[in-house]
């Protein structure tokens, strides 16, 4: 431990002798920490925070202790009687234990406090910046990332506050506006969100902030429902974790994962570590002698632990028969703290139960402190999925400060060694699933030859760069009429000469990033990255059951997938499996009416300074309207389309040439959609098998399981299925699907709840996800892209990316729409509001939904 006052956010994870890791892990399963996530608001359900202004409204609302009493009763008997344990660090932090923590602080053996808070002193310039913000990232003035922005900074278990004094100091000398008289067009401006279970510390917290007119808006809960709520929060974020109270668990690993989860690509976090023991600048006997004060501040502080849990849970400790030992494990660089019996005694609950029998020498374990070697620290940042660019510490090496960013390079590495070595196979990379696109091996080395080609420059690779360039996209009435690509292989290289390209790319992106930060070059391969990723998954699709290795969805294999729900049935892990037989449409009828009301397409400059990287089609910003109209809340399913099949839906021209898609595409000299069902001799959906089961990842799906799941098809199917409805039945258009939200930070909670991002396997039943947008439709951001009959062109005032000048503007031909949202197989980076997909009408490959508004 060092003593801080969020650590009652965190459930104890181990570091005794008398309590095994594994035990303290099934306890963290079954025990509810003492306050769940309450974001201090008078209103609103969707916001995830709350103005200062509104502090005082809520006072009646505290409960000071933060404690269940009946519900943590339990857990304290049980943790006590077969652990000798707290259950939580929380029973340290009710008022007077929050009070001794704060002398603690000032004690001269507590050298935490004051060291880390030296660093931030002698810093906070620097630490205030990004890394990125000085880099020269873009000499085209339309599309480089501009240097002003909007940030939150976020710090779990702020306690009172004081710590992060520096920064927001430094941060408000930084000038207002470097590039633009309009704050929202560029302003630096930054908001203090201060995220603690301690009423009274955030009490403290707000007066102080408020005094000093800060924007400051407290969020009142433990560390992991701050995440999920203020991970939404539009702008760049930095996340503040100080203190070394990341050393409270003895696998501090599965909270930096979770942490780097929520942050979204141009985050950071700020983590605050004390170092482990070294014989030569910081023995062990300065190390103890924090916990071991000369006062007995932070005996009283451990032993009151006991006091609380005698309040909650109705024991009889004796305080008097109980005192402090704190020790450092050299085996684990982590001093444990506990109460040691001094008097043989019996515990006993209010009603006389035996807790548990204590002799002279027993001790009960309260909480650990641990520290960090160099070692440890390279392995934890390692395994948690996290890249450090900066670090600052201590003239005499004490404590340190990292400033970490996600390690997407890894990620993006991991995922392409997944799917290229065990959903493919290296004895199949030159198959060609899909004869419109390239076979599998082009797409590897293409993914590393475009990261290199944009951002590197490897040298001895020209050749790569030349021959991976760019993919095809061929007109699917006539595939002869085809963009420039690359030349096509006689043979392709090994697997393993992939793999060394795919490495050397990955390791020197983490080096640029270490360096000069997240910049829009890097941003620029690694969204194209995550792009072919989603190709990759339609193609595997496409593969003839024998060719499918459904072992390695299951971690049969000897790669693993890097994310383990990946590997769990997707019919298992919804919040809901509805029952159907497919008989009767299911929800996806229910309707709900939106508008009129403006609507904001494009991305603006603050969106740019967000993400670090818009494409070409996403400028420039703009305002329009929306009539009213009525959406269905869910898209249509597998049993609502069986009905327009049954109904001999794909034997109707009328269904096919009296629509707008249709319409669209002829008048942009396409042949049209009867014509494409009639050569191609479609008589249902692509993903529908002759034997009336459904494809999907690793099975073939029967009918009725599948028949609540989204009807994946192609526009020319979707616009027929509409016109066989009627009752002016269409497909949205892309303002419309702008309409669906209130603003960016609803889009954002849509996409962290919703099917995307590899979270399963493929596409679950329709609204089981919980991601209901405000407007209250369902899998906007998942579970499929979602067409409209929006073709696809530049907004007015476009301009072609000059380092990309093709991206967009090749597939301006009135045949391509476009699509948004998200797929099962949708990465992070291109999750936002602004992000255009595009596909043509008659492509049925893609994972793409649809709903239906009138």
């Amino acid at each position: 431990m060092m003593f801080f006052r969020s650590s009652a956010n965190r459930l104890l994870a181990g570091g005794s002798r008398t309590l095994s890791a594994s035990r303290l892990a099934r306890k963290r399963a079954s025990f509810s920490p003492p306050l769940g996530g309450q974001v201090r608001r008078p209103k609103s359900t969707a916001a995830a925070m709350v103005e200062g202004a509104d502090w005082d409204k809520h006072e009646e609302e505290k409960n000071d202790n933060n404690y269940d009493d009946n519900g943590d009763a339990t857990a304290i008997i049980n943790s006590i009687k077969f652990s000798a344990a707290l259950p939580s660090v929380a029973y340290l932090y009710d008022d007077h234990g929050s009070d001794l923590f704060e002398e603690i602080t000032r004690l001269e053996e507590y050298y935490l406090t004051r060291t880390e808070l030296a660093i931030l002193q002698k810093n906070a310039n620097e630490m205030v910046r990004f890394v990125d913000e000085n880099a020269a990232n873009d000499d085209d003035e339309s599309f480089a990332t501009p240097r002003t922005f909007h940030s939150s900074l976020i710090e779990l278990g702020a306690g009172s506050g004081q710590k992060l004094h520096p920064l927001l100091d430094a941060k408000e000398k930084i000038p207002k506006s470097l590039s633009s008289s309009s704050p929202q067009e560029g302003a630096t401006m930054c908001t203090y969100l201060p995220a603690d279970y301690s009423s009274s510390a955030l009490d403290m917290n707000v007066g102080v902030y408020n005094a000093n007119r800060r924007d400051v808006q407290p969020y009142h809960g433990t560390h992991e429902s701050a995440l999920a709520a203020l991970h939404v929060r539009r702008g760049r974020k930095t996340w503040a974790y100080l203190g070394s109270s990341l050393g409270n668990d003895v696998d501090p690993v599965p909270f930096l994962k979770n942490l780097a989860a929520h942050c979204v690509p141009r985050d950071r976090v700020l983590l605050g570590i004390d170092l482990a023991a070294h014989p030569d600048r910081k023995p062990v006997k300065m190390i103890t002698a924090a916990y071991n004060d000369s006062k007995g501040i932070t005996s009283q502080f451990i032993l009151n632990a006991l006091e609380v849990v005698n309040r909650v849970a109705g024991l009889d400790f004796d305080l008097s028969k109980f005192k402090l030992h704190a020790e450092y494990n050299v085996d684990t660089d982590a001093v444990e703290m506990f109460a040691e019996c001094t008097v043989k005694c019996d515990i006993t609950t209010a009603g006389g139960e035996l807790v548990r029998s204590l002799q002279v020498g027993d001790r009960i374990f309260i909480e650990q402190s641990g520290k960090f070697s160099e070692s440890k620290i390279e392995q934890m940042i390692h395994h948690a999925g996290l890249v450090q660019q900066r670090r600052w510490t201590d003239d005499n090496n004490l404590f340190s400060i990292l400033e970490l960013v996600p390690d997407l390079p890894g990620r993006a590495t991991d995922l392409s060694e997944f799917i290229f070595m065990n959903l493919i196979g290296e004895e199949r990379l030159a198959e060609q699933p899909v004869l419109l696109r390239n076979p599998f091996a082009f797409y590897w080395g293409h993914i590393s030859a475009f990261s290199d080609r944009v951002a590197l420059g490897l040298p001895g690779r020209d050749h790569e760069r030349e021959v991976f360039e760019r993919g095809v996209d061929p007109d699917v009435d006539d595939p002869t009429q085809i963009h420039r690509h690359s030349p096509r292989f006689q043979v392709w290289p090994s697997a393993s000469e992939f793999q060394k390209y795919a490495a050397q790319v990955n390791t020197s992106l983490r080096e640029k990033i270490a360096s000069s930060g997240v910049t829009r070059d890097v941003l620029m391969a690694l969204e194209h990255a995550e792009m072919h990723h989603e190709t990759l998954m339609y193609m595997v699709l496409q593969m003839s059951d024998n060719d499918k290795r459904p072992e390695a969805v299951h971690g049969a294999s000897s790669y693993r997938h890097p994310f383990a729900e990946f590997a769990i049935p997707s019919t298992t892990t919804t919040t809901a499996t509805p029952s159907h037989d497919g008989s009767v449409p299911l929800r996806g009828a229910t309707m709900v009416p939106i508008g009129p009301t403006p609507v904001t397409l494009g991305a603006s400059k603050a969106d740019v300074s967000a993400a670090g990287l818009v494409w070409d089609n996403e400028h420039p910003s703009h305002t329009a309207g929306v009539d009213a109209f009525h959406c269905s809340v869910c898209p249509v399913t597998n049993a609502e389309f069986s009905n327009f099949v049954q109904d001999g839906g794909y034997k109707h021209q009328e269904f096919w040439e009296d629509n707008e898609v249709h319409a669209k595409v002829v008048a942009n000299g396409g042949a049209g959609a009867w014509d494409w069902i009639q050569r191609e001799k479609i008589e249902r959906p692509l993903f529908w098998e002759d034997n009336g089961t459904i494809r999907s990842l690793n099975k073939i799906t029967s009918f009725p399981d599948a028949a609540d799941w989204p009807a994946i098809v192609s526009l020319f199917e979707a616009a027929a299925y509409c016109r066989w409805l009627g009752n002016s039945s269409r497909i949205m258009t892309e303002r419309e699907y702008h309409a669906l939200f209130d603003d960016q930070e609803d889009f954002n909670n849509a996409a962290g709840l919703g099917n995307n991002n590899w979270r399963f396997q493929g596409v679950v039943p329709v609204g089981t996800m919980n991601d209901a947008s405000a407007k209250g439709v369902y899998d906007l951001v998942g579970n499929g892209w979602e067409w409209t009959s929006t073709v696809f062109a530049g907004f007015e005032g476009f301009e072609p990316m000059h380092d990309y000048m093709e991206y967009s503007a090749d597939f301006f031909d009135g045949k391509h729409f476009v699509l948004k949202g998200a797929s099962p197989y949708t990465g992070k980076l291109v999750q936002r509001m602004s992000f255009r997909n595009w596909y043509q009408a008659n492509y049925p490959y893609p994972i793409a939904k649809f709903r239906v508004v009138k």
